[in-house]
């Protein structure tokens, strides 16, 4: 594939107000295992040397495992492949294998990013089956593969002409696969934003729900944690800068995993907030967060998520191909002790992110609020100083905002009290 597929991608997005959904592509090949005398040993082995050595296997390769054009287009979304499905019939037999015990991952035949100007790529990993590996019986020491056929045992379940007669399904693996739940989740997100906000919905231009759509499909990705498993082994002596053993771990993880039912559904404990508009040349607009009275009473877990998208025009030639950069400014020390959280080093860097046309910001901790009554948090987006000859066109922007506290169910009656433009449907929570 050539550069000039993801430029075309690129080009169609901003033009058209189209969002584009690629999969980050699926790479074979075979992954030397080193630390264990043969396969036997690497069994019998504790599940966490397992794991470290399967990363460190393909991490050895991730050069050769980038993603291929147009996987790599700045306006679209990538989607790399989460190793989950939700198959129930356990395979009995000791090959093909699951290559990491009980420990959140890629597929090992996920294709790694980085992307443009080491942007954030793949953007985001849906469910793209349980895919296991196998050792390779011809070689004398120990390689392993990926498994490539999808199963009942492993895999995801797709309506198709063949396999099952009776029921019309097969099942499939990769990242075409997730691509596809992805662009699923989608059509369900823009649904329900349709249903809750009729009238916002059709007056919105396709720019407006191209980005809305792209920045909540990406808000409700976060790491799981799976940091504390990748930075040991890319750094082990702890001394990386912050900004470089996070950029391996986006290599992997882009902004995380994404169920689509946390992306869809609404919970008491949860309050999402969204909003679309144009920026024009060096412009900026802010927007108030209510601070739920909640975490003002409870020194709870609770998290703020931001999540701004924008389609940008480019320049294809030009060191400056993205012709335009979004970004969230960072909250005030004293923003961040109303709503009792800080910043947090579980997602990609600032920088990093700031390099692509998504900026996804996460605060966390449990310390109690220190607002007073009526309080709102200022989130300030502004468009930066256009790199080479200014773009006249004001640029459509999506932004998704949420306060979550588990277990404290008032906070999405708390904030949408203060919310002026309510869901014309009742939301389940």
């Amino acid at each position: 594939m050539t550069g000039g597929r993801y430029k075309a991608l690129d080009y169609l997005s901003y033009r058209y107000g189209i969002l584009f959904l690629v999969s980050a592509g699926n790479v074979g090949g075979s992954l030397s295992l080193e630390g264990f005398a043969d396969k036997n040993a690497f069994h019998a082995a504790d599940g966490a040397l397992r794991n470290a050595a399967m990363f460190r296997a393909l991490d050895a390769l991730k050069a050769d495992r980038r993603l291929l054009a147009p996987a790599d287009s700045l306006n679209a979304l990538t989607i790399g492949s989460w190793h989950r499905d939700a198959v129930l019939e356990a395979f009995a037999g000791t090959s093909p294998f699951r290559p990491y015990i009980e420990q959140e991952m890629p597929n090992i035949s996920s294709r790694l990013g980085l992307g443009y100007r080491r942007s954030t790529k793949p953007d985001i990993l849906l469910a793209g089956g349980g895919q296991p590996v196998r050792f390779d019986p011809t070689s004398a020491d120990l390689v392993i593969a990926s498994h490539p056929n999808p199963s009942r045992h492993w895999g995801l379940k797709v309506a198709a002409p063949f396999g099952d007669a009776a029921s019309g399904t097969h099942f499939t693996i990769g990242t075409s696969g997730a691509n596809a739940l992805a662009t699923h989740t989608a059509h369900r997100i823009y649904d329900a934003v349709e249903a809750a906000y009729p009238k916002l919905t059709a007056t919105m231009d396709h720019g407006h729900k191209a980005a809305l759509i792209k920045a909540l499909l990406v808000h409700c990705a976060s790491w799981r944690d799976v940091e504390e498993f990748i930075r040991p082994i890319v750094d082990p002596e702890g001394s990386l800068h912050h900004e470089h053993w996070r950029r391996e771990v986006c290599r992997h993880l882009g902004y995380g995993f994404v169920d689509p039912e946390d992306a869809i559904a609404c919970a008491g404990d949860r309050a999402t907030m969204w909003a679309t508009g144009t920026l024009g040349i060096e412009g900026s607009t802010m927007f108030n967060v209510p601070v739920p009275p909640a975490l003002g009473t409870s020194g709870n877990h609770r998290e703020v998520r931001a999540t701004l998208a924008w389609l940008a025009p480019v320049r294809p030639g030009h060191l400056a191909y993205r012709a335009v950069k979004l970004k969230i400014n960072a909250l005030s020390g004293e923003d961040l002790g109303s709503f009792g959280v800080s910043t947090t080093t579980s997602q990609p860097s600032n920088s990093q992110s700031e390099s692509g046309t998504i900026i996804h910001r996460r605060w966390r901790d449990a310390r109690i609020g220190n607002f007073e009554e009526g309080a709102a948090i200022p989130i300030h987006i502004q468009r930066e100083k256009d790199q080479g000859t200014p773009i006249d066109d004001p640029i459509p922007f999506g932004l998704d905002l949420t306060v979550e506290m588990p277990g404290a169910q008032e906070i999405y009656a708390q904030v949408l009290q203060n919310i002026a433009l309510k869901p014309q449907l009742q939301i389940p929570v």
